[in-house]
């Protein structure tokens, strides 16, 4: 694998990570250019990437923006969080996870105990986290918004 850039902007990693997740695993990506530092976004639903623009902007080896199950933040995420804050309801919570529509009844569920907030700011900071990690093992270097490396 070629070099990664030196510096990239947390806010656009952020962002396309974001982008890549607003949609089942697949539908949206995001490309790294390892030379030029350029994120691109594609999604199944426009024709950004088509095949008759020919060579992608950012041109030379990239490296895909990671989906959050990429990163183990699926199930396993929500469990760690019931097994945190509500660990009386992981056996229930395993259990929906075992049949479709999970997240809908994890939700549901949240709604029910209050804890939408806590959930969205637990899975914010993990997502974080595990992004940063990925980041370090692909040897890609971050610039805060204040600009510190």
């Amino acid at each position: 694998m070629g070099k990664a850039p030196r510096d990239i902007k947390w806010q656009d990693l952020l962002h396309a990570f974001t982008f890549v997740n607003s949609a089942p695993k697949g539908e949206n990506l995001a490309r790294l250019s390892l030379a030029s530092g350029e994120i691109e976004l594609h999604s199944v639903w426009t024709e950004l990437w088509a095949e008759e623009e020919g060579e992608k902007k950012t041109g030379g080896e990239t490296l895909d923006i990671p989906h959050k199950t990429d990163l183990g933040l699926g199930r396993d995420l929500v469990l760690w969080f019931v097994e945190e804050v509500i660990p009386e309801q992981l056996e229930d919570v395993a259990e929906i996870f075992q049949k479709r529509g999970a997240y809908a009844k994890f939700r549901a569920l949240l709604e029910e105990e209050g804890l939408m907030q806590q959930w969205y700011l637990f899975e914010k900071q993990a997502e974080e986290q595990a992004l940063k990690e990925w980041c370090a093992e692909n040897g890609i270097s971050l610039v805060e918004p204040d600009g510190s490396a």
